[in-house]
């Protein structure tokens, strides 16, 4: 099987897209041949399995759409199938080729709700669409194909499990934004301190700074930190290459989601294979927290319900705190390892050639 792949970045240190790396050095195990066009290549391994196609080695947009079509004509052919990854207009470029060569079109996605333009248009012309859950691609279809998000266990259990105990080391992964709701994980921050006693709490948060359109959003909780007394219990770290990711979910005792979303999000199954405790208000985790749903689980934009929660896991033995870990590291390793995923996106690519 000969595999051309579309996908934005082919980076294995990409704080957003790293994790993309390895699944492709793991496609690449699994394939005859794998092919990548890509919009940006950086830190490039020597030892790489696989081919890969820069857009960025273009100045403008016209040169690189039009390089983007050369490419595709000469590698097109060559592949049994396409596999476009994350952004929908990958298909949609890609989609003239696919016909002309009569080869079969698989598109990943996962989208936080909105269904765009882009994702419809992009639905409509594929052979499959492979997702991560059902809340994570929201056109119903027959289409659609729930495959898991192929989370590395191996990267995220690589170090030991968190050194201490409790849930003083907490820990949230994302970008700057309204939507992950900071101001309330700050809030309840405040709470755990002058009503739980909870006094060598810190709140660690690592992702990149917002779009100039949300920069207000990040003055906002950084003043509401300072005007709680707990800017000093709150660190913002900033984006971080992706292979340093794991110490820092190593170094917590818990990890909070205030996302609101209502898709699987990625950095909470991270979190889990890593042996943290999680609490989260997204609704898309729900099924898989079993009977600790109740313990687990908090309601959206609610500070002291988060801080009761957590409170809660505080006062837990480490043997009740082990088992829950254990229980979050096992659901992670059922549902969206990367042992998983591959052998289902695999499956995915046999049966679309198959139809061909």
């Amino acid at each position: 099987m000969k595999v051309l792949m579309l996908t934005p970045t082919v980076d294995p240190l990409d704080p957003s897209h790293g994790f993309a790396y390895t699944w492709m050095k793991r496609i690449a195990g699994q394939a005859d041949k794998l092919s990548v066009i890509t919009l940006v290549q950086r830190n490039p391994e020597p030892d790489r399995e696989f081919e890969v196609y820069s857009l960025g080695i273009k100045t403008n947009r016209l040169s690189k759409w039009l390089y983007l079509n050369r490419l595709l004509l000469k590698l097109v052919p060559q592949a049994d199938l396409i596999f476009t990854h994350m952004y929908p207009v990958f298909p949609v470029l890609a989609w003239p080729f696919s016909r002309l060569f009569a080869k079969p079109l698989v598109m990943w996605r996962c989208h936080n709700g909105h269904i765009s333009l882009m994702t419809r248009l992009g639905h409509a012309l594929v052979n499959r669409v492979v997702t991560a859950s059902e809340e994570s691609f929201r056109i119903r279809s027959r289409k659609v194909k729930i495959i898991g998000h192929g989370i590395d266990i191996e990267r995220f259990s690589a170090s030991s499990a968190p050194t201490s105990r409790g849930c003083a080391n907490i820990l949230s992964v994302g970008r700057i934004s309204p939507v992950k709701d900071y101001a309330t994980m700050i809030e309840a921050v405040s709470i755990m301190i002058s009503e739980y006693g909870m006094d060598n709490i810190k709140l660690v948060v690592v992702g990149g700074p917002p779009p100039a359109s949300e920069e207000s959003y990040f003055d906002k909780i950084k003043k509401l930190a300072k005007e709680k007394g707990i800017e000093e219990r709150v660190e913002f770290v900033g984006n971080i290459p992706y292979n340093t990711v794991p110490e820092f979910y190593h170094r917590a005792d818990l990890f909070i989601s205030a996302s609101q979303t209502g898709s699987i999000d990625k950095v909470v199954l991270e979190a889990m294979a890593s042996g943290n405790l999680i609490v989260t208000c997204n609704e898309a985790f729900f099924p898989f927290l079993g009977d600790y749903r109740s313990l687990l689980t908090f309601q959206k934009g609610e500070p002291h319900d988060l801080a009761k929660k957590v409170a809660a896991l505080h006062s837990l033995s480490e043997g009740e705190q082990g088992k829950i870990r254990s229980f979050l590291k096992g659901t992670v390793e059922a549902e969206h390892s990367l042992d998983v995923w591959l052998p289902r996106l695999i499956s995915v690519f046999q049966e679309v050639l198959l139809k061909q």
